[in-house]
């Protein structure tokens, strides 16, 4: 009878240990729950990049890493997205010259614009990271736009 008991105790204490992860596993109910904010804030904000840049998409002229008013105005909405949480956000941009080094510098240069329109917005620099493709990607008139996307 003992016997019994003791075998229904270590079953019952294995089938719990199993469903709680014996707090060993960091996806526990609170570590899922913050990821799963995390990633619904990933989701939040990079929806509101893809409104703001559809209707006005952060663009350069020709030759150019000079922010119109209207690109400027994207930035700040996609600022404000950012507002009140801890999603980072990935910059790509564009040279379009045939000449890979001069490509590079000036996609370099519209990044730059980018990261400090942002910053001045309230961004903090290590939120933003900057990926300047020079020519790698996109050449002629499609160096002149720029893609965003937000990352946990």
């Amino acid at each position: 009878m003992n016997r019994t008991r003791i075998q229904a105790v270590a079953g019952a204490a294995l089938v719990a240990a199993v469903a709680t992860g014996c707090g060993s596993d960091s996806s526990d109910g609170a570590g899922a729950g913050q990821q799963k904010a995390g990633d619904q804030a990933v989701q939040q904000v990079d929806s509101a990049i893809q409104q703001a840049t559809q209707s006005s998409p952060v663009t350069f002229s020709l030759e150019k890493a000079d922010l119109t008013d209207q690109s400027k105005q994207t930035l700040a909405t996609i600022a404000k997205a950012m507002q009140g949480n801890p999603v980072r956000l990935k910059v790509e941009t564009h040279g379009g010259y045939a000449n890979a080094d001069m490509s590079k510098t000036l996609s370099q240069q519209r990044a730059q614009a980018i990261s400090t329109e942002l910053e001045q917005a309230g961004v903090t620099k290590d939120r933003i990271e900057t990926d300047p493709k020079g020519n790698e990607k996109a050449q002629g008139s499609q160096a002149l736009a720029t893609q965003f996307s937000a990352t946990s």
